[in-house]
């Protein structure tokens, strides 16, 4: 079954079912998901409400009847799998050591970083189960075309991240790290996807590490100095204009060449004191130049642009 694109009306839906839940409201909310998939039986965010709400009153079997069709639909989703590992590992009618084990070890494979680790090791331990060969993977099957290959992972988090599932992408993204930590794409990638989400700091430790691997990684050149020409805990023009001469170096026809040239020589003259910047508010100052500002709009809109560079393996 594919799921069908989520409309703006489905998304209030959505939207509103949440409200009702936040409020405690679980009979009302679990109607309007419900009714949600009736016209849409492939929705995974229904089907996993659904799933957390029945848990909440008691259900399990229906929860985990609901937790079975969020992975049916959608092998990575990594929150379905651990619950399903803590509802079978409950003691109770669903209670399965091994079926808990299943779930929990899906679940490390989708999120390697996650702060359960510690805690589903420790169970898996104390119940006699292996743990030590858990490696990040995503498993096919006929609802999901990924394989386990690195540039399909890759791939697969782009797609999740131009629908800004970002939990999603950054799962993949990790995955393909924790089997080789020098993927210089996939460091550039996940940088990247810390820039759209406003997570600058961790944007740049990602683009850095990225260009410390493969020094001719253009697009990470670019996208440094769009993030430190962006006010914020990033903000320093200089580094700023050091990294788009850089990337302009690497990439002397890069068509967004004449708007950063314009912005570098913007740059200069403030620096020169020909003119002042909005921001400087420099004593006596006679003339501003609001240019400067509009190309630092413009830079920021390019920010963050998913491409398909070299990879250093």
């Amino acid at each position: 079954m594919h799921t069908a694109p989520v409309t703006q009306d489905v998304k209030s839906q959505l939207a509103y079912g949440e409200t009702l839940y936040s409020r405690g409201e679980y009979n009302q909310a679990a109607g309007v998901f419900k009714e949600i998939l009736n016209h849409d039986p492939g929705n995974v965010d229904a089907h996993y409400r659904l799933g957390v709400i029945y848990g909440k009153q008691g259900d399990i079997k229906k929860s985990a009847e609901e937790f079975l069709n969020v992975v049916s639909l959608d092998p990575a989703h990594h929150k379905a799998f651990y619950n399903l590992g803590a509802i079978y590992s409950s003691k109770g009618s669903l209670y399965s050591v091994s079926k808990a084990a299943d779930n929990f070890k899906r679940y490390l494979r989708l999120d390697p970083y996650s702060k359960k680790r510690k805690q589903i090791i420790d169970w898996l331990q104390s119940h006699g189960q292996k743990f030590d060969k858990i490696e990040p993977e995503i498993r096919t099957n006929k609802n999901y075309n990924v394989s386990a290959d690195k540039n399909d992972l890759i791939s697969q988090a782009d797609t999740y991240v131009a629908q800004q599932d970002f939990d999603k992408a950054k799962s993949l993204y990790q995955a393909v790290l924790d089997r080789n930590p020098r993927n210089s794409t996939a460091l550039y990638k996940l940088g990247v996807m810390y820039m759209k989400q406003g997570a600058f700091v961790k944007g740049r430790t990602e683009l850095l590490k990225a260009i410390s691997i493969d020094p001719e990684l253009n697009r990470a050149y670019f996208n440094l100095g769009v993030l430190y020409s962006t006010q914020g805990e990033t903000y320093d023009l200089e580094k700023a204009a050091f990294f788009f001469k850089k990337y302009l170096t690497l990439d002397p026809d890069a068509p967004q060449k004449e708007n950063i040239n314009a912005w570098l020589s913007t740059h200069e003259d403030i620096k020169a004191g020909l003119i002042f910047h909005n921001d400087s508010q420099a004593p006596g100052a006679t003339f501003s130049n609001d240019s400067f500002d509009n190309f630092k709009t413009w830079l920021e809109n390019q920010a963050g642009e998913i491409s398909n560079e070299k990879e250093t393996n």
